[in-house]
């Protein structure tokens, strides 16, 4: 089946709510364009919680997709999310990212 652009992002938190490991989770983010505004801080909620080595290069990549598209979160709890998410991995080695919050 075919999702609708709309359910996407929800069964991408959904997914990654089941990984058990950063591998599985990282696996399912794959597919970047999935990370949108409406799930971005959910998604790196979830990985932070997860991740064992910040430097990770598929990691990175999906923070600066999440960087990307945050910016035109309307959800409080999604950029808290990333906020929050972002505290911790810093906290384990060095992530480096330009958010650009002239739009929050």
């Amino acid at each position: 089946r075919h999702a609708m652009p709309e359910d996407v992002p929800a069964d991408l938190v959904r997914s990654l709510h089941h990984a058990g490991d950063i591998e599985s989770a990282l696996d399912s983010c794959q597919e970047l364009s999935l990370i949108t505004a409406t799930n971005a801080g959910s998604v790196v909620q979830k990985l932070a919680k997860l991740a064992t080595w910040p430097g990770d290069p598929r990691l990175q990549a999906v923070l600066a997709r999440a960087a990307e598209v945050l910016p035109r979160a309307t959800e409080p709890r999604q950029v808290s999310g990333a906020l929050w998410g972002l505290a911790k991995l810093a906290q384990g080695g060095s992530i480096s990212l330009k958010f650009d919050t002239s739009q929050l």
